[in-house]
């Protein structure tokens, strides 16, 4: 199900499929979850608390009786007796609601009577009955009653000269109504609150979505990067804690098959240009850029490669963590400062001999003075000997001087993107800070785990 618009940014003709689109919300739903919440909680109370000064109490003060002719002693028969109280049924609600009746009740209580009437007159009546239910509400409970009582002894000055003497049976009455005959409607008002907002954010989001450009295949990549597709990292789930790597038990087999041709790909590049240093970074944080660094570092090491990991990220360390390795020991850092030896520096991965990690350690400075020093320089240049590909696990390379001066060091570097996530422009922005510094690419990695 596919629907063809035209892009007005001079690239021609985009696809907007609508199942995209709808994974495209859902992802936007399940990262903006906290916030999007706390908007519809905040409007819902919003609401509540509207309501709540919206709201006048209104009191019902009310009463049951039956009404009869005076006479209806001398009816003849049953049935004529209950002809007649079934017209009082009907004709008396109509006596008690009139404007006459209002007028007089209104001189009784001592208004105005040119004033308007400041209280709500209503009865029903048991079908085919004479039985009348007579409320009268106003926003002062002993008003309403006031004015229940006034009815009644008021009732006959209008109701005798049309339909003569009438009886009046009250069987039940309220007395002053105690409570509101109303409530404030919050709950009903808070629920529409919330209901409200939640459509007006899936519309949003369903807009913005639909209208924003993304990367979500080989053939966006290629149509708005220009970029070379190496491969996609299929959506992973794993228990707590545990690494997603293709040696991890319980990682479906997709992994390492997207893995094993990314391989192929990078092996093939780096042989036909002589590529040994690789850095693997992001335009933005948390697109899974560790995740295929770790990776594509097993699958090297996997094709009897010699391979080494290096944290480049000091400013949230987390190769050792991708890779389920113990945290803690001396790392980069110290290896740059001085303050240990490469081979104290350097951890061998516990699965496989041909993988070597240095971890990030523990630094307190800017990590750009360590990666502008000449011993980052003689590191990289000593390492690039000894191993057959270097791979640098970089951090963003928007915002962060690091990952440029880290591109300096680099061969090439391996674009990541998650799928449907950043717009086209900040991925271009990512990409430009690294081929600013010449660092030329070998491809993106494109990650589906949204």
């Amino acid at each position: 199900m596919k629907d063809k618009t035209a892009d007005t940014g001079n690239t021609g003709e985009i696809e907007v499929n609508l199942f995209q689109l709808l994974r495209d919300v859902l992802g936007e739903l399940r990262r903006k979850a906290p916030v999007i919440l706390a908007i519809i909680g905040i409007t819902g109370v919003i609401f509540y608390m509207a309501a709540g000064f919206r709201y006048s109490p209104v009191y019902a003060a009310s009463s049951s009786f039956t009404v009869n002719k005076a006479s209806s002693a001398n009816y003849s028969t049953g049935s004529e007796k209950n002809t007649v109280s079934n017209r009082m049924g009907l004709w008396f609600p109509c006596i008690l609601c009139s404007n006459a009746l209002k007028t007089l009740v209104m001189d009784d209580l001592g208004f105005d009577p040119d004033t308007e009437f400041p209280a709500t007159i209503s009865s029903t009546v048991v079908k085919e009955t004479n039985l009348i239910t007579l409320k009268v509400t106003a926003d002062d409970p002993q008003f309403a009653y006031d004015v229940l009582q006034s009815l009644f002894r008021n009732y006959a000055y209008i109701s005798e000269p049309a339909i003569g003497e009438l009886r009046i049976n009250i069987i039940s009455e309220s007395g002053v109504p105690a409570r509101p005959s109303n409530n404030a409607g919050g709950k009903k008002a808070a629920t529409t609150g919330v209901l409200l907002a939640g459509i007006l954010t899936l519309i949003y989001l369903t807009v913005k979505c639909a209208l924003r450009k993304t990367v979500n295949n080989s053939k966006d990549l290629a149509h708005y990067l220009g970029e070379e597709y190496l491969g996609s990292m299929p959506k992973v789930r794993t228990g707590k804690n545990n690494p997603v790597t293709i040696d991890t038990e319980g990682v479906p087999a997709a992994l390492a098959e997207s893995m094993r041709q990314i391989r192929h790909r990078i092996e093939k590049e780096a042989q036909e240009n002589n590529v040994k240093t690789v850095l693997v970074t992001s335009a933005v944080k948390s697109e899974g850029k560790t995740t295929a660094a770790a990776n594509l570092a097993i699958a090297l090491a996997n094709h009897r490669n010699k391979v080494l990991l290096v944290e480049g990220n000091l400013w949230n360390p987390s190769v050792l963590s991708a890779l389920g390795m113990p945290q803690g020991g001396k790392g980069i850092a110290e290896l740059l400062s001085g303050s240990c030896k490469a081979e104290d520096a350097a951890v061998p991965y516990s699965n496989n001999s041909n993988l070597t990690v240095i971890p990030g350690g523990k630094f307190d400075g800017v990590p750009a003075e360590l990666w502008s020093s000449s011993a980052a320089e003689q590191l990289f240049s000593s390492v690039r000997e000894q191993y057959d590909y270097v791979l640098i696990d970089a951090p963003r390379s928007i915002a962060i001087s690091d990952t440029g001066l880290l591109a300096r060091f680099s061969d090439a570097y391996i674009y990541v993107i998650q799928k449907g996530r950043e717009e086209v422009d900040t991925l271009k922005e990512g990409a430009g800070v690294l081929s600013g510094v010449g660092c030329r690419s070998m491809g993106c990695i494109l990650n589906n785990k949204n």
